[in-house]
């Protein structure tokens, strides 16, 4: 089926948020520059989105979805290891780093971090606790695991590594993370 012109149009205004962010930083997507760049009237931009952040998430989401939808393939413990790996892969890619930014922009910015809490990282995490529960309800993990805290302790240790520690990362500490803490049944 094509595509509306309204989901045309959606896709040309992510399209050149993303395209600004990546020329110019944060600090140089306006609604003004989105528009013009997107070829549409500023208050085209301001229906669909309320804010700049929202935009670059909403960008984001459909750049990192297929890169980082978890796996619901083999084991729990499996297909967590598969995530934590792919999401490895995703800190080392450009769209990664973008990702990156946008969070540490989050610290200062409160229209960021929620745009990122509400348009992508709720979904994620919800995804991620859903699985862990699957794995509870089939017997992998201890019937006392909580799998929000499984799930800080997880990536909590990533962004811990990327963000404050720079420390690199590779495929092989997604094993390794997961064997330190993952809770057997």
């Amino acid at each position: 089926m094509p595509e509306s012109p309204r989901t045309r149009t959606s896709a040309r205004i992510q399209d050149a948020a993303w395209e600004i962010f990546s020329e110019r930083g944060l600090p140089g997507v306006t609604m003004e520059a989105i528009a013009i760049r997107a070829g549409v009237a500023k208050t085209t931009v301001y229906r669909r989105w309320p804010t700049k952040s929202a935009i670059l998430i909403d960008a984001l989401k459909e750049r990192l979805a297929p890169l980082v939808k978890f796996p619901q393939e083999g084991t729990v413990r499996d297909d967590v290891v598969a995530q934590i790996e792919a999401v490895i892969d995703l800190f080392g890619s450009r769209t990664g780093r973008a990702y990156l930014a946008l969070i540490a922009e989050s610290v200062h910015d409160p229209d960021v971090g929620t745009a990122l809490r509400e348009r992508y990282i709720a979904d994620q995490r919800e995804a991620a606790i859903l699985r862990l529960r699957i794995g509870i309800d089939h017997g992998e993990l201890a019937s006392r695991t909580d799998p929000e805290i499984l799930i800080d302790s997880l990536y909590g240790a990533l962004y811990y590594r990327v963000l404050v520690a720079h420390v690199p990362l590779d495929r092989a500490y997604a094993t390794r993370l997961v064997d330190s803490i993952w809770p057997v049944a």
